[in-house]
């Protein structure tokens, strides 16, 4: 085995260094004391001593298990031979099922217990392993941090993209026996942190290296509980042999059935046995955690704890962020070339409202008997009672410590990528992150101006008819001003009524749905329980009620959502009809602005006229769903089956009539694919047989694409809107109220 890399205390000579990184060699002067020595806590003793315990009885419990069934097998197959004398003639068959019904099921209970002991593990995931030829400031400043907290030197240093790092065996169990370890560093913690804040996550895991018997004991306690957790839970193909065999002659499906039973309660026994080592194994971890902290307090100081721990929270609800905003990107056939660098710049973005939310969420997590790390408050209170101020203060950003720390970044997410996507991953694809996020910044200034238009009331359920009004020449600004403030006023006086209806509107789209789903269900020739519906829809005379009743909730909404619906249409029609009819020598801008508004409108209005059939879809897709459950129960009839056939039929016919109907339009933003049409973004792959997964995956698609296609489209339409407003000299619309904004 070879030596841990030696420390390096000064820039390499010779090599190609910036003197910016050259400047960053200081900070390993300011790690020359070590920290005062962390003794073991009552509770740490405590766990290691119960965890040795257990680590011994766990697996002598479930051994005994096996030997126990191992045996009674035996004692019944050499001491019960007389059942195959009992019987002659016809009887001498069932004799011999009696004889060989406990040996085939304590030879199948011993299988299960036995699979989960030899089953795979999956494939680690590909890591940017690092040397020190490569960084050499990183590895002397852990080196540095290894021996101010007394822990050995990492064999390995590797990244990735968590929001996490984290202290491990390198080669697993091969390595419990020597100080083989390794170091994983999450690069998002790199580029949100100060290199305090860093060398302080870092003191924490070298504090878990320092654990040299309570980290092995914790390792084997935890080995044992995922196998008695797939001793329980894992269910494979010999499950579905067993279920399978159930469903033979009832002459020999009885001992099948008798089987299953008895591996039910071997499971249930173990999974007393698996919930005893989580507790225990869990009880350890969080005692390690505090023994941990406080390396990590020691080396940077109990308020920069604090702050780390708030910083980590705050890294990991924008690293959410961020793997929603690499989706959006994703839509358009791209992705962002610096994950990291993406989560920063959201964690950035936060103001104080959104950090504050943080901090409640923060103060509302407790820590249970299972919960293998503390909550962040409890783990704050203990840094703060050791009271110090550390030992360590550089407030430098964290990737000073790195040569080129964007580029190892950007090397991180591609590998990323290719685990994720495998070899159907396009280098193409990759864009700079930084142009991706101002394309998404003007993409919500969209969003904004839908709010303010729409006062926060608009639904795609009830879409609008667009078209510029034809106005004199020249144009009448004065006029049109005018109206539009009357326009606007009457908007502002109805949003509140109208966002009241809308929700009405949906609950009776929420009853269309129901119908939808009880008529399949009776068609399909199940019997409907009064309590699956409310009300409850249980024959066709009361669907049939519903669905008049529904209608006729929807005409008295129709008439009162009718108004605001005008005034909205109005509004946006008539500055579209200033903006075609002036010049560009009047209104600045303008031709930027009409090819904007006249690719959108044509968009609009090719996808408004395709809103009634992604309803049907919707409507079909729910009951779909609910028919697929209730056939899941048994084997389905040939007139559910029939049923389940004639419904795929319409669902693939309505996609494929969405994607020809649009199959002309071309996408109205810019998508990687330059020459893509809204058809084939909405319906990308056609389903062109009978086969279930590719139809219920297009239409989830088109469930989820269309509605956000179609509010962005509109959404451009408004911004529109409120620029030629601008140039008419009119103020902004008021921002809707709060909770209805947040409610569109």
């Amino acid at each position: 085995m070879s030596p841990p890399p030696a420390a390096v205390a000064a820039p390499p000579v010779g090599q190609n260094l910036s003197p910016e990184y050259r400047q960053s060699f200081n900070v390993l002067k300011k790690l020359d004391e070590p920290i005062a020595p962390t003794q073991l806590t009552f509770g740490y003793r405590l766990g290691i001593g119960v965890v040795s315990v257990l680590m011994v009885l766990l697996p002598l419990i479930y051994l005994s298990l096996i030997a126990v069934v191992l045996y009674g097998v035996y004692y019944h197959a050499v001491n019960h031979t007389d059942i195959l004398l009992a019987a002659r003639g016809r009887g001498a068959f069932m004799a011999l099922l009696v004889y060989l019904a406990p040996i085939f099921i304590g030879g199948v209970v011993v299988i299960f217990m036995l699979k989960p002991l030899f089953a795979k593990t999956e494939e680690p995931p590909t890591l940017a392993v690092l040397t020190p030829e490569q960084e050499p400031l990183l590895f002397a400043f852990v080196e540095r941090i290894c021996r101010a907290v007394n822990a050995p030197m990492p064999r390995e240093i590797a990244l990735d993209n968590q929001v996490n790092a984290s202290a491990s065996f390198r080669r697993g169990v091969w390595s419990m026996f020597s100080n083989d370890l390794r170091l994983t560093i999450g690069t998002p913690l790199v580029a949100g942190m100060t290199t305090q804040q860093f060398a302080g996550v870092l003191a924490h895991e070298f504090g878990h290296f320092a654990q040299g018997a309570g980290m092995r004991l914790s390792y084997l306690i935890r080995t044992i509980s995922h196998w008695l957790t797939a001793a329980v839970y894992q269910r494979d193909n010999w499950d579905a042999q067993l279920v399978e065999w159930s469903n033979t002659d009832i002459r020999v499906s009885w001992v099948v059935y008798l089987t299953r039973g008895v591996v039910w309660l071997t499971r249930r026994a173990l999974w007393v046995l698996m919930y005893v080592g989580h507790l225990v194994s869990s009880y350890l971890l969080r005692q390690m955690e505090f023994d941990a902290d406080r390396y990590e307090t020691r080396l940077s100081g109990s308020e920069t704890f604090a702050q780390t721990s708030q910083r980590l929270t705050q890294l990991s609800v924008a690293h959410s962020v961020a793997l929603d905003d690499l989706s959006d990107f994703y839509r358009e056939g791209r992705l962002g070339n610096n994950f990291p660098k993406l989560i920063n710049m959201n964690v950035n973005k936060f103001d104080e409202s959104t950090l504050e939310k943080i901090r409640e969420l923060e103060k509302q997590q407790t820590s249970g008997l299972f919960d293998t790390h503390p909550s962040n408050q409890e783990r704050i209170a203990s840094a703060r009672r050791e009271n110090t101020a550390g030992v360590f203060r550089d407030d430098r950003p964290a990737s000073v410590l790195f040569r080129d720390f964007d580029a190892t970044a950007v090397h991180t997410t591609l590998l990323f990528y290719r685990q994720v996507f495998g070899d159907a991953f396009d280098w193409k694809s990759v864009h700079d992150v930084e142009e991706l996020v101002e394309k998404q910044r003007v993409a919500n200034l969209a969003f904004e101006s839908l709010n303010r238009v729409t006062q926060g009331s608009y639904s795609f359920m009830r879409p609008l008819t667009l078209g510029a009004v034809k106005l004199p020449t020249p144009v009448p600004v004065a006029a049109a001003a005018k109206k539009l403030l009357e326009l606007r006023a009457t908007i502002e006086r109805g949003a509140a009524g109208y966002s009241k209806c809308a929700d009405r509107w949906s609950e009776t789209g929420v009853a269309r749905v129901e119908v939808a789903q009880s008529c399949l269900l009776q068609k399909a020739g199940f019997k409907i329980p009064k309590n699956l519906f409310n009300p409850p829809l249980t024959n066709q005379g009361q669907c049939d009620a519903l669905w008049n009743s529904t209608n006729q909730k929807r005409e008295t909404l129709q008439a009162e959502m009718t108004p605001y619906e005008e005034a909205l249409a109005k509004r946006i029609n008539l500055t579209l009809g200033v903006l075609f009819h002036v010049t560009d020598e009047e209104f600045p801008g303008r031709e930027l602005l009409y090819g904007i508004a006249t690719r959108m409108c044509g968009s609009y209005t090719a996808m408004r006229g395709q809103v009634e059939a992604v309803i049907s879809v919707r409507e079909r897709f729910a009951a779909l769903a609910l028919l697929l459950e209730n056939c899941s129960d048994g084997v389905p009839s040939q007139v559910c089956f029939d049923t389940l056939k004639g419904l795929i039929e319409e669902l693939k016919g309505l996609l494929l009539g969405i994607r020809a109907d649009l199959k002309d339009r071309k996408y109205p933003f810019d998508h990687a694919n330059k020459e893509i049409r809204i058809g084939e973004f909405l319906v990308s792959e056609l389903p062109i047989d009978e086969d279930l997964g590719p139809i219920i995956a297009a239409v989830e698609r088109l469930l989820e694409e269309f509605p956000r296609l179609y509010i962005r489209v509109f959404g451009q339409i408004c911004w529109v809107c409120e620029q030629v407003e601008t140039w008419l000299e009119l103020p902004l619309a008021a921002e809707p109220p709060k909770a209805e904004a947040e409610a569109s």
